[in-house]
């Protein structure tokens, strides 16, 4: 009966963690509670029913690990085209105000007329100069750094998950065939005995 009170306790503090955080916490109660059934007197059924909704959970954990870091990647790869998109109207840009300032130079050799020359003028200043674009493209790399170390974290964690909860469910499983294995012999001597009964009142 204590087993199962603490079991409650435990999976209650696991539904009330925080998004991600004490991972590591709700894991090592897992493993406590499994440990503490495993060395109990007599197994309880409905104990070894919560430690396998806890097991469920964990397993939601590492799936939902998995769905942050992939959409950490794909924010990421967002970032990196964005970078070369930045690059791409950069030099786009940049052969834009070469070419409108040629034609410039000459509009004032040949002394076009002024309207010409203001609408050359207006073409260079519509595009941000290299220093804003290389400001942009610098911002971009930091994001893109930040995500990288941000993805190599959780890919190191949901591995570690990944084997910790495989570790958990082959110990489960061999508990599983152990209780079966139990309750054969269990069947067997029942019958047993009551061959021997029968024997003896006749």
């Amino acid at each position: 009966m204590n087993t199962v009170k603490d079991d409650e306790v435990i999976r209650t503090r696991l539904l009330l963690d925080g998004e991600g955080a004490g991972d590591d916490r709700k894991l090592t109660l897992l493993l406590k509670s499994f440990l503490r059934w495993c060395n109990s007197a007599e197994p309880d059924q409905a104990a070894g029913q919560k430690i396998l909704q806890m097991l469920d959970q964990a397993e939601y954990q590492v799936k939902k690990l998995t769905m942050i870091a992939k959409a950490n990647e794909r924010q990421r790869q967002k970032y990196l085209d964005n970078e070369k998109d930045v690059e791409v109207e950069m030099s786009q840009a940049s052969k834009m105000i070469e070419k409108a300032t040629a034609e410039l130079i000459d509009a004032r050799k040949y002394k076009s007329n002024q309207q010409e020359y203001d609408a050359f003028a207006k073409i260079i200043n519509k595009h941000p100069d290299r220093a804003t674009s290389n400001a942009e493209i610098a911002k971009i790399k930091e994001d893109v750094d930040a995500l990288t170390i941000e993805k190599d974290g959780l890919d190191a964690k949901l591995n570690e998950r990944r084997k910790e909860v495989h570790v958990l469910l082959q110990a489960i499983h061999g508990l599983e065939q152990k209780m079966r294995r139990v309750e054969a012999e269990n069947a067997v001597e029942i019958m047993d005995i009551t061959m021997d009964d029968d024997e003896e009142e006749d």
